[in-house]
């Protein structure tokens, strides 16, 4: 299988592909709604990320990864594509990144990637890959 990591810019083309690929989700984490499209502009222009990539498969984007200044990543591929996709994401982050120094109660010295809970294909994808489980999180509503 041909994948590519193709590092995200910010031209308009990407901004329109990741929105794509978000309207696309079946798993959400960060949002209950889908932003319109003003919205994923402001935000995407001004993402907080140290650095995001697109995911291509033979050609065609499937998903993409970003990492923070907080050690973590988010993985966003689309479902028929995890199983088949994420131990090559996991690789190309081991092979380009390494994490921050830790900042006790602040920062892990590892990388940590959060994962919706109903998101069973990534969780089974990371395990495959070596990933361990390190937590649950809870949100306060």
């Amino acid at each position: 299988m041909d994948i590519d990591f193709e590092y995200f810019t910010g031209d308009d083309g990407q901004i329109k592909i990741l929105y794509d690929l978000l309207s696309k989700r079946n798993h959400q984490i960060s949002h209950t709604q889908m932003p319109s499209y003003a919205q994923h502009c402001d935000f995407v222009r001004n993402h907080p990320y140290v650095s995001w990539y697109l995911v291509k498969v033979s050609g065609s984007y499937i998903g993409s990864f970003y990492v923070t200044d907080q050690n973590t990543i988010g993985i966003n591929i689309l479902n028929d594509w995890v199983g088949s996709t994420v131990s090559a994401v996991i690789d190309q982050i081991k092979s380009k990144f390494i994490p921050l120094p830790a900042i006790k109660s602040v920062r892990s010295e590892f990388y940590s990637i959060n994962v919706a809970p109903g998101n069973a294909e990534l969780i089974y994808a990371l395990e495959r890959s070596g990933c361990v489980l390190a937590q649950l999180s809870y949100v306060i509503m």
